[in-house]
């Protein structure tokens, strides 16, 4: 399990991370399509899903117009989920809240890239599309699934009798098209929804699959024998597949674009759940790591190494929209990136190196955790040696850092960069300008995990003056006097859109209260449970 606020990969299961200490949020993946283990395809599954599922969840990525400066994506809108008398709960930013009839669990949410748009699949195999004021039912007897980028195309897969078949649904129209039967582990779709990667067994008992391409309203073409595809852009100009020897258990990735087929490299499938890809937004480059070093694809030409570590992430800013998915290890990312140069990444040693248009890197520091990036991209912020908090121009890269402060626990950025708020050792709260010297104390005896800020960057929210397991809630308003919203609060999170908490409730579980602008609150609902999941985070639960 992968930690937010330090970058710490933890095993599935653990409730906080072994490096930062930080609550481990519970929020389920999206996943790519896979099946229930009744089904006819069990014994195959069972062979090439634990090896190729880490690259089979790296697909979604975007072909939208950047809404926002520079290199990344900025959305405006968000789909929040939460539990409530025993169902879970719909509510988007028009205040619109709708409940999934019959839905007692979750058990696989995927958001579209702008975030206005879910597909959910709840315990019962019941898929659901929804937007911010809208639910449909999309089928029943599902096994799994994946969106679109876009969010205009849903495929899944149902088990039928024990044989799996695909199809593909259009969210706009609620019109359902049978792609095929005896389809295979999974599926993938480009950003715009109009072309699907899938497979078909062609013997199950020899391990045997078919890949095939069917883009628009084009009959399926073949792409080879024991060949999965993992990627493709829109129109199939970009394609990432793997073909694999089912005798001795070989496989080879390739990056294709047109004719031209560039293998990137060779491993046996047991071994491609360590592989991490992470794409731009037309699916033209990828950074991949494989065997201890990362290396950079553009065009399907021959890869370019970079750097002897594992990139596990692009750094962007806080409210840029990208999907974060897991694997059986670390997590590969699609970003809403243009180009992926003039970017900051994340190592699995915790160094942060700066790439530059022409592939080449420079370290800007080891041993970083707790890293942001400020919306236009040039101002870093990060925690060297555990609690140091420092600032970087990246305009200036061969410039000297600035440290900010010192015995730091965590810390909250604005999105232009300019102001800081961080919780030290001893739980005081301060706030320091960009160009000050002098911090300004805030509050004491604050919960520095509860620490966030609106995405307008004006106020920040956090918890403090524990009493009996629950705390007061406080606002400052650029770096303002402390001003209390509320007592007995579990829990505090922002999103780009909206401020929510969790407050006891004098029924069962708590009642939720949002806000648009991070002061004024309104209760949403009540007994809710302590788990919100939301499509556009900025901070995550603890």
């Amino acid at each position: 399990m992968f930690c937010e606020k330090c970058g710490q990969q933890n095993e599935t299961g653990v409730n906080f991370c072994i490096n930062c200490g930080n609550k481990l949020a519970q929020d389920v993946p999206n996943r790519q399509l896979s099946q229930k283990s009744d089904s006819k395809t069990k014994s195959i599954l069972k062979v090439i899903i634990p090896a190729a599922i880490a690259l089979a969840i790296i697909l979604i990525a975007l072909t939208l117009t950047s809404g926002g400066p520079g290199n990344f994506y900025f959305a405006s809108d968000s789909i929040t989920i939460f539990k409530a008398d025993g169902s879970f709960y719909i509510s988007g930013n028009n205040n619109a809240t709708f409940s999934l009839d019959s839905c007692s669990y979750i058990s696989n949410v995927a958001y579209s890239m702008d975030g206005s748009k879910a597909a959910i699949l709840t315990n019962e195999h019941v898929l659901w599309f929804v937007t911010t004021n809208e639910k449909k039912e999309v089928a029943e007897d599902v096994d799994s699934f994946t969106l679109s980028a876009d969010g205009s195309t849903i495929a899944y897969l149902t088990d039928d009798g024990g044989t799996a078949t695909l199809y593909v649904y259009d969210t706009s129209s609620g019109k359902k098209e049978k792609i095929t039967d005896e389809a295979g582990f999974f599926a993938v779709l480009s950003p715009d929804g109009k072309s699907i990667a899938y497979t078909k067994i062609k013997s199950a008992a020899d391990f045997e699959l078919d890949g095939y391409i069917k883009m628009g309203n084009k009959s399926p073409e073949k792409l080879g024998e024991n060949t999965v595809c993992f990627a493709l852009s829109n129109g199939g100009q970009y394609l990432y597949y793997f073909k694999y020897d089912n005798n001795t258990w070989d496989a080879s990735v390739y990056a294709k674009k047109g004719n031209k087929e560039t293998k990137l490299f060779s491993t046996s499938t047991n071994d491609l759940d360590d592989i991490f890809f992470h794409f731009n937004r037309d699916l033209s480059q990828a950074i991949f790591s494989y065997d201890g070093k990362s290396y950079l694809c553009k065009n399907a030409d021959e890869k370019v190494k970079l750097i002897n570590a594992d990139i596990i992430e692009i750094i962007t800013p806080a409210n840029s929209r990208y999907v974060k998915l897991f694997g059986d290890s670390l997590p590969s990312v699609a970003y809403g990136l243009e180009d992926l140069s003039n970017i900051v990444l994340l190592t699995d040693n915790n160094s942060l190196e700066y790439l530059n248009k022409k592939a080449e890197t420079t370290t800007i520091e080891t041993n970083c955790t707790q890293v942001q990036l400020s919306e236009d991209g040039k101002t870093l912020y990060y925690l060297y040696d555990g609690d140091k908090l420092i600032r970087k121009n990246l305009a200036k890269i061969d410039a000297a850092e600035e440290e900010i402060a010192d015995d730091i626990m965590s810390y909250v950025v604005s999105t232009d960069g300019s102001k800081v708020y961080y919780v030290n050792y001893i739980q005081e709260l301060y706030y320091i300008r960009k160009g000050s010297s002098k911090p300004k104390k805030i509050a004491d005896d604050v919960r520095d995990d509860s620490l966030c800020i609106t995405s307008d960057g004006n106020v920040a929210l956090y918890l403090a003056d524990y009493n009996n397991g629950l705390y007061t809630l406080y606002y400052s308003m650029n770096g303002g006097k402390k001003k209390k919203i509320a007592d007995d609060v579990y829990k505090v999170m922002t999103t780009t859109t909206s401020a929510f908490y969790l407050a006891d409730s004098d029924k069962s579980g708590y009642d939720l209260y949002r806000s648009k602008n991070g002061t004024k609150f309104e209760k949403l609902k009540e007994e809710v449970g302590d788990d919100i999941i939301s499509s556009q985070k900025t901070k995550i639960d603890f």
